[in-house]
């Protein structure tokens, strides 16, 4: 997610069929239920799809050149750009507050702005999904040193340290808490387990350049003993991995498990589909544009719930029966049309679309100030659709 899939100009579109399959995903775990791809309750979502974006960066980690070098690119490339997005969206979201629209009585504070990211995995209104780059961040610059350390077979190492700091997160957890772990705990444990994947990607990363393996063979064996162990054994895959949801979970280290099982997989079906995936269009538009779906998704929704708002109450359409105006104030509010799961696939193509489409759109402008003026546009165009809106449901919903 912070680095292109891409290789000495190259596109890598076995993972960017990963990414896309993982932001896919993310998206289904916002939006709620929407339809059921295969394999679904062998392999839920929700017990990989964050943890797999770690594997991702970890299989596209570089440690080349001086940690100092190293630091300074991550801190170009990954936490300032998030901190001028989330300080753009932030301020959407204090003019949705002012107008009732979004989080009435929403204040704004550094700290809070800054510093809780770090500290509590906190995040305002419409960047809440944003923990997760500064969390990626953590992770990058602490596993850069640790294997830049002056270790034989380093990689091994960290691979085994980090396993058992992983492993060790989970079990306080799980012999700790009675539900999954707020506040400022949240991000030492979450480092502390997320670490593990970033190591296994990178360790990934190496063997599959040394080690020829029949994808076939992955594919089969981990999807039959993954599905044994559901359909077989009875236990359901029904936590959270990201939240460290172990709690209720006789095996707390499951959620490694399903990580790496899902990483398989997923890896192995792309490798078996690579001949059908060259040149593919949308493979490098959605897959390449990971970044800008978790910045931007989540204002998505609200901009669909807005237009949903006035068609809701100007039609009175039986489409839209149910529709509650009071979720627009809440993070992830995808209602689904006609009352069918499939009503909220608009949320799906939007939320998945217009990220990726208008980046992609700017970029192709040769200039700097260009680039920077649409997206000045873009905001300012999200700043006048918000406050249109928001005195729309002061005034004619009655939302206060």
């Amino acid at each position: 997610m912070h680095a292109s899939p891409k290789q000495r100009g190259q596109w890598n579109y076995e993972l960017l069929l990963v990414q896309s399959i993982a932001i896919l995903a993310m998206i289904l775990g916002h939006t709620g239920p929407t339809f059921t791809p295969i394999g679904a309750k062998i392999f839920p979502y929700y017990s990989w799809h964050m943890p797999l974006f770690v594997f991702i960066s970890g299989f596209l980690f570089s440690d080349r050149g001086s940690y100092r070098s190293f630091l300074k690119r991550k801190t170009q490339r990954l936490l300032l750009p998030a901190l001028a997005v989330r300080t753009a969206l932030t301020g959407l979201a204090l003019l949705a507050s002012r107008t009732y629209l979004h989080n009435p009585g929403l204040t704004l504070s550094l700290k809070g702005l800054l510093i809780n990211p770090f500290l509590m995995c906190d995040a305002y209104p419409l960047s809440n999904a944003m923990w997760f780059i500064f969390q990626l961040y953590v992770l990058e610059i602490i596993y850069g040193a640790l294997i830049r350390l002056p270790l034989r077979r380093s990689g091994l190492v960290w691979l085994s340290a980090t396993l058992l700091i992983s492993l060790g997160s989970l079990y306080y957890v799980h012999q700790t808490f009675r539900q999954p772990p707020e506040g400022w705990i949240v991000f030492p444990l979450r480092t502390a387990f997320l670490l593990f994947f970033l190591a296994a990607g990178h360790m990934f990363q190496r063997l599959d350049q040394r080690i020829r393996w029949n994808p076939w063979v992955v594919f089969v064996t981990v999807f039959t003993l993954q599905t044994f162990y559901v359909y077989a054994s009875g236990h359901e895959i029904n936590f959270s991995a990201h939240s460290m949801d172990v709690i209720n979970v006789s095996l707390f280290f499951m959620p490694i498990v399903t990580t790496l099982t899902a990483a398989a997989v997923l890896f192995s079906a792309a490798r078996i589909l690579s001949p059908i995936l060259q040149g593919s269009a949308v493979l490098r538009v959605v897959g390449g544009g990971t970044k800008y779906i978790v910045y931007f998704h989540e204002l998505c929704l609200l901009l669909i719930n807005c237009l949903y708002m006035v068609l809701c109450h100007r039609t009175n359409m039986s489409l839209f029966d149910g529709f509650s105006y009071g979720m627009l104030r809440a993070a992830w509010y995808a209602f689904p049309l006609g009352g069918s799961n499939w009503g909220r696939i608009p949320y799906v193509v939007v939320s998945i679309a217009l990220p990726v489409l208008l980046p992609a759109f700017i970029s192709r402008m040769s200039k700097r100030w260009q680039r920077a003026a649409l997206w000045l546009l873009a905001w300012l165009a999200c700043a006048a659709y918000l406050l249109f809106m928001g005195r729309y449901a002061h005034e004619a919903v009655g939302l206060a």
